[in-house]
């Protein structure tokens, strides 16, 4: 089913973690038609799916029985609802009244649908239900919806189940589907450097960096494959140009300084771990 969408997708082309999830947080606001919040529920064992929200509907916990309670509820209050239920309970029976909210909210709003039935899909995995929730986003994918946080959440599933080839065909759509945004760019390049396939990771991350700047990962990642190549005067290029700006990551510095040592280069090596110290600390 998803092969045939990547057919189609590519002839109408023509053309042949982690930290990303912080510059993809931001992406995802700006590709929703409404007004979101997004959370990332981390839990051992469990796949960081990336839940999305309307902006404002949390309700606190003392507040919960009641509204549960009332019969005739808006969408704002189910919103509110699911949310308490999916992230905070999370329990066995929490998330089967989850679902049942996301399908009462998928029915009575269509403009809520999608995210929706995105994060029930979601709830489902974490259920142990992953063959229902391959299929919702696999239907939502066929629709060629514009929540760019289904296509994440796809890609997540089919990384962590070890489908790696499906999850390179969803980065694929993300490219065709979200020319702008970057996480796609990125996270493929990031599988062909793995795969030794340094030319198009080159490309890709080329790419990433034209269509954002402010983006320090391009570069990282570039400095990275160069280093990986034993090219250390390209790699340090890479460097300093992230270094300008200021990546909040202190695995940047840290990487930096090590390849600054092999080339024997102990003054800026130190240099580089004090700013990453600098940077960190004022985080």
């Amino acid at each position: 089913m998803l092969s045939m969408v990547i057919k189609m997708s590519k002839e109408k082309r023509g053309l042949p973690f982690g930290i990303l999830l912080f510059f993809f947080l931001f992406s995802c606001m700006g590709k929703s038609p409404l007004r979101t919040d997004a959370v990332v529920v981390r839990k051992e064992g469990h796949i960081p799916f990336l839940l999305v929200f309307p902006v404002g509907v949390e309700v606190k916990d003392a507040a919960i029985p009641l509204l549960k309670k009332k019969e005739e509820k808006t969408v704002f209050e189910l919103w509110g609802l699911v949310r308490y239920y999916h992230v905070i309970g999370a329990t066995e029976v929490d998330l089967k009244y989850a679902q049942e909210i996301y399908r009462d909210i998928s029915l009575k709003d269509e403009s809520y649908r999608i995210m929706a039935l995105t994060n029930k899909a979601c709830l489902l995995v974490q259920m142990g239900r992953y063959r229902d929730s391959e299929k919702i986003f696999h239907k939502l994918i066929q629709e060629e919806v514009r929540h760019i946080s289904a296509y994440y959440n796809t890609y997540l599933l089919y990384k962590y189940s070890g489908k790696e080839e499906d999850g390179i065909k969803v980065l694929s759509l993300m490219m065709d589907r979200f020319p702008d945004d970057t996480f796609s760019y990125i996270e493929l390049g990031n599988l062909f450097t793995e795969k030794g396939k340094y030319i198009f990771a080159q490309k890709l991350y080329q790419d990433a960096h034209r269509i954002d700047k402010r983006n320090y990962m391009p570069l990282y990642r570039m400095a990275l494959l160069k280093e990986r190549q034993k090219d250390y005067a390209e790699a340090e290029l890479y460097y300093d140009k992230c270094m300008v700006l200021l990546p909040r990551n202190y695995d940047v510095y840290l990487n930096f300084s090590k390849m600054l040592i092999k080339m024997e280069k102990i003054e800026k090596a130190n240099k580089v771990i004090n700013m990453g110290l600098q940077n960190i600390k004022e985080e």
